[in-house]
């Protein structure tokens, strides 16, 4: 079975498998008011959306967790390079990745869907529909385990990395 990893603020980690946050602001793969939860194939992936979401230094210091999450293969769809816009990055309006993700979420046949990240094209992440009516079946979720991010990862407030 494939996994993924989820970090969550601790503070969070109650609702993680609601996909409130995504409800409430939205993501690159859907609009506010939709239920989403976002997970990386790697934690070093899940790590880096981190530190691209929370570029404060401030923000990466609350208390965060790590979930390894388990998903059944056949309920899985994955999104490749070649369906996406052109250069398919960073910088990629997210109202194009957005529509592909709504309709996604609305359609329901799926309860995962394996996506291009836009940090790393060549690695995925998966954004989860927790309303789809199998999720909490073929969703497994292990128990959150503590994760303190490497201040080496905080950025200097003179925009340099500290150093060690």
């Amino acid at each position: 079975m494939p996994g993924a990893w989820r970090v969550e603020k601790a503070e969070h980690v109650a609702v993680a498998p609601k996909g409130v946050g995504a409800f409430n602001v939205g993501g690159r793969w859907n609009r506010p008011g939709r239920y989403a939860i976002y997970a990386a194939e790697n934690l070093s992936l899940a790590l880096l959306e981190i530190l691209v979401h929370a570029p404060d230094p401030e923000q990466r210091k609350r208390p965060r967790v790590r979930i390894r999450l388990t998903l059944a293969a056949e309920m899985i769809e994955e999104i490749s390079l070649d369906r996406l816009p052109k250069n398919f990055g960073p910088t990629t309006p997210f109202a194009l990745t957005q529509d592909i993700g709504d309709r996604w979420l609305d359609a329901r046949e799926f309860v995962a869907l394996k996506v291009p990240s836009a940090i790393v094209p060549v690695e995925f992440n998966y954004v989860l529909n927790p309303l789809h009516p199998d999720f909490s079946s073929v969703v497994k979720w292990e128990k959150p385990a503590p994760l303190v991010l490497d201040e080496r990862l905080s950025l200097a407030p003179s925009g340099k990395t500290p150093r060690g």
